[in-house]
């Protein structure tokens, strides 16, 4: 972007001449035939990128560069995250300068606390999803919505009378992630006795 000559900061391409005198008292002339090269620019994106646990992010750092080198030292184009960290990319153009940009890979992670599992019909189970966050100090800012209940709170409590699937999505600014878990239902056998007696009848133990 700029050169240091004979005390003067130049950046712009042009021809300069500093005039300089000898030990011997005549003058000496250096011209300076100077060309400066735009600075390349990069842009990966939003300098935090917040995606879900066992999803991944592609980096890309754009086209028309002779080299580039990420921070775990890749030299492709483009690379996938999917891990959280921090992931930083140089890069180097036709004429040999260099620029950098970086991203921070965050991670969001829903997971209900309730394995599938198999209840009696007419029983009822709790379940909590559970939230956490890579970067994230202190308990995550997120909106709940539960499926097919409509439920917006962490807990919910269901009794379910056939089998059902119940997701938990999990919002955080515009990124929306998800748990589900199957609660089996098996149903209570109802049997039915058709008899005629004349007096009494031993039923149950009674």
């Amino acid at each position: 972007d700029s050169l240091v000559w004979y005390g003067t900061t130049l950046t712009t391409t042009g021809n300069y001449e500093e005039t300089l005198q000898t030990t011997t008292g005549c003058d000496s002339v250096v011209t300076l035939d100077l060309t400066v090269n735009t600075s390349p620019t990069i842009d990966l994106g939003s300098d935090t990128t917040l995606i879900c646990e066992g999803t991944s992010e592609t980096l890309d750092a754009g086209l028309g560069f002779n080299s580039y080198l990420w921070s775990d030292g890749s030299t492709n184009q483009t690379i996938t995250a999917s891990i959280s960290g921090n992931y930083n990319v140089t890069v180097i153009d036709a004429n040999g300068c260099a620029t950098s940009d970086s991203m921070v890979i965050d991670v969001l992670n829903v997971d209900i606390d309730q394995n599938d599992t198999t209840i009696c019909e007419g029983d009822s189970v709790v379940l909590l999803s559970n939230v956490s966050q890579t970067y994230l100090l202190g308990t995550p800012i997120v909106n709940y919505n539960w499926s097919p209940t409509l439920e917006t709170s962490s807990s919910i409590v269901v009794n379910p009378d056939t089998t059902t699937i119940y997701t938990s999505f999990v919002t955080s600014g515009t990124t929306v992630c998800q748990d589900e878990v199957v609660i089996t239902v098996n149903q209570t056998d109802l049997v039915t006795l058709d008899s005629t007696v004349c007096d009494s009848v031993f039923w149950g133990g009674l």
